[in-house]
């Protein structure tokens, strides 16, 4: 699949310099939304990157209030700050302690650099806590 060239004029706080949800896309999040609100998950927090398709995913999702944290921001664009979005997005995750669970909606090169995996546009990824590790909960 060909690579989407990214404005290089965007800016955080106009939606209109990036590239925004489909009409799929945005019934895919209200439909994400519905499935966790069906199933046994107590959402604790939601988190989302700056850039408006991830707080647009997280608002239709409307499954709790949506924080934006700059950490969980595009680490395609922004490569030369891949390291400490990485780190940032390890600590606050790695911080979280509930109660419930933490929902965080960020870009696929974040998911990339932290997890190792690539995933698809669109797709969720979960990870549980490693029970052998000191950041138990």
């Amino acid at each position: 699949m060909p690579r989407r060239r990214v404005r290089s004029a965007y800016k955080l706080d106009d939606c209109a310099t990036q590239r925004n949800l489909s009409e799929q896309g945005r019934a895919e999040a209200r439909a994400l939304g519905e499935r966790f609100r069906t199933q046994p998950v107590k959402v604790g927090k939601i988190v989302s990157s700056q850039w408006c398709r991830c707080r647009q995913t997280a608002e239709l999702m409307n499954i709790g209030p949506v924080e934006v944290a700059p950490t969980f921001n595009n680490a395609f664009v922004l490569k030369d700050k891949r390291d400490p979005l990485t780190a940032g997005a390890r600590a606050t995750i790695g911080a979280w302690r509930g109660p419930g669970t933490m929902v965080v909606v960020t870009h696929g090169q974040n998911i990339m650099a932290m997890l190792g995996i690539h995933p698809r546009e669109g797709e969720v990824i979960l990870v549980a806590p490693d029970p052998t590790s000191e950041n138990k909960r």
